[in-house]
């Protein structure tokens, strides 16, 4: 597999010829124009308070060439790019070509951010020992939301960005060896990128821990599910298949019913040798093999302390007013984002066109 690309880099799509001279790219389409101002005004109103109500996951038809042109956007304007890469996740697709925008909402963020501190405590109480395991891991490492690329089937060189919830790495390893993924949306599909995570990475990835939160305003459901990176042989002397399995699947998947009542789901169980390649596990022994574990009892405490919250993740109504006779400081024009004028010059003639444009279908339309 060709790790020549950084996989925790932020941006991979510069345009340099091989000589390192940049490249001269040509003239982006109408269609192109279009797609990243429609992803940077997102960008802009979330930064500036105003995320869109309604699913957090949202997806976008998107070419290489747009997504280029968005990475180039985001290099020329720092403010706004250190904001993304604070508090917005995106994943690009170059197979698909898909853009996906995840924005943030409290009971999310909060639930990833409880899951992997716990994760975390467990390998910390593990690196306190003198054996193998405790050696391994003291190497272990975990993030939140690190970007990382997968190579693309039949086409190395095309690399899917993906930036998970939250990761666990071994050392430098290429891959995580542990990925969370926290859905609280109608359209991000945990079973799609399990898989993914784990094919693309050839098994590199080793397990993808799904926590689905139902995001129906009836409904305080939640399932929870661990996928597996699982070779076996195939019949075949000496050829093997690479599958992804999952440790429970239908009806066993549900934490908790759509009226918050528990089920009989055991809760979340990893074991150390999970979170990196056999090949860097293979001294750990069974005995050494420690558990890893967060009871269904636990996540159903943490999931309820959210239930009385607006399931669109809004805040708390109260506003604490300042004490009467305070004034505010005036904003500086500086906090303000804008686009650069070349951008900027560039997205207004493209809304001008498509201004335009609706104006001639109008009067075709009504006969004018």
């Amino acid at each position: 597999m060709d790790h020549s690309l950084s996989l925790r880099q932020r941006h991979s799509t510069k345009s340099f010829s091989q000589s390192g001279k940049r490249r001269v790219n040509p003239p982006l389409s109408d269609q192109t124009l279009k797609r990243v101002n429609e992803v940077i005004r997102l960008f802009q109103d979330i930064e500036a308070g105003h995320q869109p109500d309604g699913d957090n996951w949202i997806e976008y038809p998107f070419d290489p060439e747009d997504y280029e042109e968005l990475e180039r956007v985001l290099d020329r304007n720092e403010e706004l790019s250190a904001y993304v890469h604070e508090r917005i996740r995106y994943d690009y697709d170059p197979l698909s070509h898909r853009l996906a925008v995840q924005m943030p909402k409290r009971i999310h963020d909060r639930m990833i951010a409880l899951v992997e501190e716990r994760i975390a405590r467990k390998i910390a109480s593990i690196r306190k020992g003198s054996d193998t395991a405790a050696k391994f891991a003291r190497n272990l490492q975990s993030g939140l939301s690190e970007d990382f690329f997968l190579p693309s089937p039949n086409d190395p060189t095309a690399k899917s960005k993906h930036e998970p919830d939250a990761t666990f790495w071994y050392g430098e390893d290429s891959f995580p060896g542990v990925i969370l993924e926290v859905s609280y949306s109608n359209k991000k599909n945990l079973r799609r990128l399990a898989k993914k995570y784990i094919l693309r990475s050839e098994g590199n990835v080793r397990a993808v821990i799904g926590l689905d939160i139902a995001y129906r305003m009836d409904s305080l459901e939640a399932k929870l599910t661990v996928w597996r990176a699982d070779r076996q042989p195939t019949g075949e002397q000496g050829l093997h298949k690479l599958y992804v399995t999952a440790d429970v699947t239908g009806q066993d998947e549900v934490l908790r019913d759509a009226f918050g009542n528990p089920t009989k789901h055991s809760g979340l169980k990893l074991r150390l040798t999970d979170f990196a390649h056999p090949d860097l596990t293979g001294d750990i022994t069974e005995e050494q093999d420690r558990e890893i574990t967060i009871s269904a009892t636990t996540l159903i405490t943490w999931l309820r302390r959210y239930d009385d919250q607006p399931r669109g993740g809004g805040t708390n109504p109260v506003i604490r007013r300042l004490p009467e006779g305070t004034v505010l400081e005036t904003e500086s024009e500086e906090s303000t984002e804008e686009l650069e004028p070349e951008d900027e010059e560039r997205f207004a003639r493209q809304e001008e066109m498509d201004e335009e444009r609706a104006e001639r279908r109008d009067r075709d339309f009504f006969g004018a």
